[in-house]
């Protein structure tokens, strides 16, 4: 994911700790960054809206994922989450590989607050 996952997962971290309406902006700040720092012709976004609809999909992602009253037989599958984000990118889809590739870093990553 050339790196901006861990960037996303330590604001992922930080924005647990922030109230609600911060998250809002804190998303839309990073997801600003990541559409102008993943510039050029293998870009995947279209638009910075699409790496924020994304942001907000990952986050739903982990909690979905990693909570553990959320019965196995309910968490959300590679194919939800693909069928999830269709459309996203200016009414286009984000490849299939990517998207999967994300759900596996995800599903792989949990991400922990420390106790304070």
């Amino acid at each position: 994911m050339d790196g901006w996952m861990d960037y996303f997962l330590f604001m992922l971290m930080y924005a647990q700790s922030v109230h609600l309406y911060s998250m809002d902006s804190i998303m839309e700040a990073f997801a600003g960054k990541l559409f102008s720092d993943l510039s050029g012709p293998h870009r995947p976004f279209a638009t910075s809206d699409c790496a924020f609809i994304l942001s907000f999909s990952i986050i739903m992602l982990h909690t979905d994922l990693h909570n553990s009253q959320i019965p196995q037989s309910k968490k959300m599958t590679k194919l939800e989450f693909v069928r999830n984000n269709r459309g996203i990118n200016a009414d286009k889809d984000l490849p299939t590989a990517y998207l999967e590739a994300l759900y596996d870093e995800v599903k792989a990553t949990q991400i922990q607050v420390a106790d304070r």
